[in-house]
């Protein structure tokens, strides 16, 4: 069983490496948006609880800043109360944007 999951987890890898990247037209990022969201649950008397949420914001027509951030609580009996905290920060940009607009300064000179 093992050694089909890691068939399968290489065949995916090998099928995303040989992919072509889709042709982006539209900036990297169009406007400020966001999300958030809860999540709880609880197992055999362990509870966890949490909220987490995302905003993006456009740097440029070529390029977005994307912050994370999550906090909540896992109240579990072995190990007692944890606090959760995540925070991450993403620069992305869009190739063909980025190559465009350099292509236009050339241009402007």
């Amino acid at each position: 069983m093992k050694n089909r999951f890691f068939i399968a987890v290489i065949a995916c890898n090998i099928l995303l490496t040989l992919s072509s990247p889709a042709l982006a037209t539209e900036p990297a990022v169009s406007a400020i948006n966001g999300q958030a969201g809860i999540t709880a649950g609880s197992v055999d008397s362990d509870t966890l609880i949490a909220v987490d949420g995302s905003v993006t914001f456009p740097l440029n027509k070529a390029s977005g800043l994307q912050l994370d951030a999550g906090f909540g609580e896992w109240d579990s009996d072995t190990l007692g109360d944890t606090d959760i905290t995540r925070l991450g920060l993403h620069l992305f940009a869009c190739p063909q944007s980025a190559t465009r607009a350099r292509r236009h300064l050339r241009l402007a000179e």
